[in-house]
């Protein structure tokens, strides 16, 4: 078992992050059913996590971010959103997929660098399942097995949270649930040192969006906050 100096040099590149978005328009309701806990290869010593999010612009911006990714050696990325603009993707075949996400990340996709997603309101204006049809297409490559999930990967642990549910749904009760209980039974097997959540919205904000809205900020306050060591 590695010891807590191994966890120290876990680093977290942050990487064009931007944990915060406007609400869109006619969002249809998320599938809550099933979610997944992973079991993963355990983190190896001075792996570097690279996070990214409201990147999916096609445009100049989100191409400097993806060849300063491809440089910089990350044993992973997650995705916290915002995947593709400005309304998702109409469906798996969307060609906005290739422009958008998978051309501009090529060369970490194709060198083994694992892309773990979840989704932002911008992707909601879509179709959200797509992506669960291009995680069994990408295998591997893009890591989404629903719209949560939970990551065991030894003394690390990651709980990917979709924070537009509790915008969408009045009841978020069933993926509160959850969250907690997989955080509970992972950390139970006394192998998670260091538990990560993440998600599209921020709690609160120095920028212009401030405090998360009152449903996100109080789902957070009472599934992630004070049980996962690091929210993001």
């Amino acid at each position: 078992m590695a010891s807590l100096k191994r966890i120290a040099t876990y680093s977290l590149a942050l990487s064009g992050l931007i944990l915060a978005g406007c609400k869109s328009q006619d969002e249809p309701d998320a599938s809550t059913s099933a979610p997944f806990i992973l079991t993963g290869a355990p983190i190896p010593d001075g792996a570097k996590l690279c996070v990214i999010g409201d990147a999916g612009s096609g445009e100049s911006g989100q191409q400097k971010v993806a060849a300063f990714l491809a440089k910089e050696g990350c044993n992973r990325v997650i995705y916290v959103g915002d995947v593709i603009y400005e309304k998702g993707l109409k469906g798996p075949d969307d060609k906005q997929f290739m422009s958008k996400f998978y051309n501009p990340y090529k060369p970490l996709l194709e060198g083994g660098v694992p892309f773990h997603m979840i989704m932002g309101n911008h992707d909601y204006g879509g179709r959200v399942d797509a992506w669960l049809t291009l995680a069994k297409r990408y295998e591997g490559k893009i890591i989404f097995p629903h719209y949560y999930y939970a990551e065991d990967d030894g003394d690390v642990c990651f709980f990917g949270i979709d924070t537009d549910i509790p915008l969408e749904q009045e009841d978020n009760s069933e993926q509160q649930q959850w969250v907690i209980g997989a955080l509970d039974k992972i950390k139970a097997q006394g192998t998670c040192k260091l538990s990560i959540a993440y998600s599209h919205h921020h709690f609160v904000s120095s920028g212009e969006y401030g405090e998360a809205e009152p449903e996100i900020r109080g789902f957070l306050s009472d599934t992630v906050l004070g049980r996962a060591d690091i929210y993001i």
